[in-house]
């Protein structure tokens, strides 16, 4: 039961080992845990420490419900804290999605103790997009909310050597602050090894854009592919769906984005990375590009090498004149590169010298008729390949260890590597249902394989109408260890992506903590923390005046941007930044009797919706009151009702009339006040003049002169 918490400071890392063995008798329980392990600290001269915190979502009221207890690390800018654990075991995250239609959600579940062939799922995440809440108001003034649910798909995800986790999809609505400018935007989001958000980022794609696959290198940079409509930054949209890769850093900062394919459709569909980080990407493309040429067919499948930089270097295609579809990819363990397709319903695997686009295959291996079937992954294990899909019972690559058990099943090929490939074993995972496997990982000669199922597989009950589910199989022999079904929302889900950490099973995931370093906050540029890209813009206009176009650039923050807005409106308003709980928020205010105008920016380009800013006009209306009034306020009248009235006897009763005749005068007075025009409280008040000097008008005169005439008769009559 030891770990170490290495904290970095002034360019010092200190290592301080953590041993509860050390607590002797006393009893182990969080506060106690806790103040083990600050002892240990305060020792070392570290400011951070643990406490024991109530864990969950606030309701309403403010409260966490339930029981749920945790460690809650008090941290501080100045130390850099990070854990490892000293003995581990692995632990597997599968990811999907939860739900149907429009509530469909990603999942995320995390497993450990898996040698125990009883896996603990330690948790399960739901990944959602944010609801489209309506108000509408009846004739009688009442004010109804209608909240409609929007859909989130999780497709893939990688394990990171940091002690985090990856997953890829596609969102229809805002997630995490993060809003969608089209119809579908790409997510990638990073979390800790005990489910937390690190950082969530979407592309900014002003069309369609959704993720498909996922890649992480030794340093935890992470590369996404998918597909993308419509337009994307500065991009071109050569036509149809393009195929789209993007690279970003641990911290989530893109590093590079590009967008290829030719005229007609095209996607990725898998992506690898090389030792030297190169990327590599299958897809399939209905036309054409780079230079590989369209052979025929509806579909033609692709691979295309970027450099570590994001520089193009080759595209080759797959297959020939028929319908071919590379579905995935990876590097075999000599560095060539190997690719699995399906072709005319056959599934076949190829392997291509990685630097090289144009050359023949090394070897190629048809597996024969997947019979209905799909491939679902691909991974490298040494000179041992395993490829999982589906497949009708006609497929046999080899006669199997495990029958088809009817219907479509989930499937799993071992294939030997060499200067020529042979299959060492087929093995099919099923039940009397449907089940397909979509993804498969192996560490330490163990292999797990995730997919989805509609009935209950061996060691496994269905629960609910489809289940996703993770096994394992032992890497040499194909024999099934243990399988898990995971239902979700409505008894409906399916795991589309595996990951395994190798150390990801120790004390710290028994404690609540994450693996690797703690990271106290995501980053505030606007490009990063939102779907604006780098020269979006909008304009801005002054009381109807020359419009005036504010670009967001690369590195631009929330405070940056305010220097650009004061800029333009120079005296007449400012822009601040307002800090919160969720990041920065831009504040607009203009001077007193000033109108601003935001403007939205080109279609695609535009910077407003993806700062969540919606178009229109901002205006500080004049104060009514004189130039010495010092505020605004509004008059306060107070109704001096008593805390406590009582009618027990006469002479309370009475007290209580009058404390009531009181406060209803006050508010008659508060009334008049309000619907007074202030014109008019002026001239009661005499603090408005009225009108002198100038011309007594004729008629004016006259009467004056008659009045004067009789005033004087009356006097000589007196």
């Amino acid at each position: 039961m030891r770990f170490t918490v290495s904290v970095k400071k002034s360019g010092t890392t200190q290592q301080i080992n953590i041993d509860l063995a050390d607590m002797g008798a006393t009893v182990r329980n969080l506060d106690n845990i806790s103040a083990h392990i600050n002892t240990q600290l305060e020792a070392a001269g570290v400011l951070t420490r643990f406490e024991r915190v109530k864990i969950g979502e606030k309701d309403d009221s403010g409260v966490i419900p339930g029981n749920d207890f945790g460690l809650h690390v008090q941290g501080v800018l100045t130390e850099q804290v990070s854990f490892s654990a000293a003995t581990s075991a692995p632990a597997i995250y599968i990811a999907g999605v939860s739900g149907i239609g429009d509530g469909s959600a990603g999942q995320l579940v995390r497993l450990t103790d898996l040698a125990s062939g009883t896996p603990v799922t330690e948790f399960t995440r739901r990944i959602e997009a944010a609801p489209d809440v309506t108000e509408t108001e009846n004739d009688k003034g009442e004010t109804k909310s209608t909240t409609e649910t929007n859909p989130l798909t999780i497709k893939a995800t990688a394990a990171s050597s940091d002690g985090g986790v990856y997953v890829v999809g596609q969102t229809s609505s805002e997630i995490d602050g993060r809003i969608v400018k089209g119809e579908t935007d790409l997510v990638l989001q990073k979390r800790d090894s005990t489910g937390k958000v690190i950082w969530t980022r979407t592309l900014g794609a002003a069309g369609d854009a959704s993720g498909a696959s996922i890649a992480v290198d030794a340093s935890g940079n992470v590369v996404v592919s998918g597909s993308v409509t419509g337009t994307l930054g500065t991009t071109t949209n050569v036509g149809g769906s393009d195929s789209v890769v993007a690279k970003f850093n641990a911290a989530g900062v893109e590093q590079w984005l590009q967008r290829f394919g030719g005229t007609g459709d095209d996607r990725t569909t898998s992506v690898t990375l090389g030792s030297d980080g190169t990327v590599y990407v299958a897809g399939e493309a209905k036309s054409g590009f780079g230079n590989a040429a369209h052979a025929g067919g509806e579909w033609d499948g692709y691979v295309r090498a970027i450099s570590d930089d994001g520089t193009a270097l080759w595209t080759r295609r797959v297959g020939d004149t028929g319908d071919e579809r590379a579905k995935a990819i990876a590097v075999a363990d000599d560095g060539g590169l190997l690719v699995a397709s399906e072709e005319d319903g056959r599934a076949v695997l190829r392997k291509y010298d990685s630097a090289d686009g144009a050359g023949a295959a090394v070897w190629e291996l048809d597996l024969g008729d997947l019979d209905g079937g799909r491939i679902g992954g691909l991974t490298v294990d040494g000179n041992d390949i395993y490829l999982a899909g589906a497949a009708g019972g006609a497929f046999a690559p080899t006669a199997p260890l495990s029958a088809n058990a009817g219907g479509r099943d989930a499937m799993v090929v071992k294939i030997a590597d060499g200067a020529s490939a042979s299959v060492g074993w087929t093995t099919f995972l099923g039940s009397d249902a449907d089940d397909s496997a979509a993804s498969v990982q192996v560490t330490g000669g163990k292999l797990y394989v995730a997919g989805k199922t509609t009935g209950s597989l061996p060691g496994s009950t269905l629960n609910g109408t489809r289940n996703g589910f993770v096994a394992e199989l032992d890497g040499g022999t194909g024999a099934l260890a243990w399988t898990t079904q995971i239902s979700g929302r409505g008894g409906i889900s399916e795991a589309t992506g595996i990951a395994v950490d190798p150390t990801g099973d120790s004390i710290l995931s028994k404690l609540g903590l994450p693996q690797g370093s703690l990271t106290y906050a995501d980053t505030r540029v606007v490009t990063d923390r939102t779907s604006v890209r780098d020269g979006d813009f909008f304009y801005l206009s002054v009381d109807g005046g020359r419009r005036k176009k504010i670009t967001i650039g690369a590195s631009d923050s929330i405070r940056s941007l305010t220097f650009k807005i004061n800029a333009a409106l120079v005296l007449d308003g400012t822009a601040d930044v307002r800090r919160s709980a969720e990041g920065d928020r831009l504040r607009i205010t203009p001077k007193e009797g000033v109108t601003i105008e935001l403007f939205s920016g080109t279609e695609g380009r535009d910077a407003l919706v993806g700062l969540g800013i919606q178009p229109g006009a901002v205006f500080k209306k004049p104060s009514l009151l004189n130039e010495t009034t010092t505020a605004d306020a509004p008059k306060l009248f107070a109704l001096e009702l008593p805390s406590v009235m009582s009618l027990g006897t006469r002479d309370k009763a009475a007290a209580a009339v009058k404390a009531l005749e009181s406060a209803m005068s006050v508010i008659q007075r508060a009334y008049r006040d309000l619907v007074t025009p202030q014109s008019v409280k002026d001239l009661l008040t005499g603090s408005q003049k009225g009108k002198d000097g100038g011309t007594v008008p004729a008629y004016m005169q006259a009467q004056y002169a008659n009045y004067a005439a009789g005033l004087a008769r009356l006097s000589g009559g007196g």
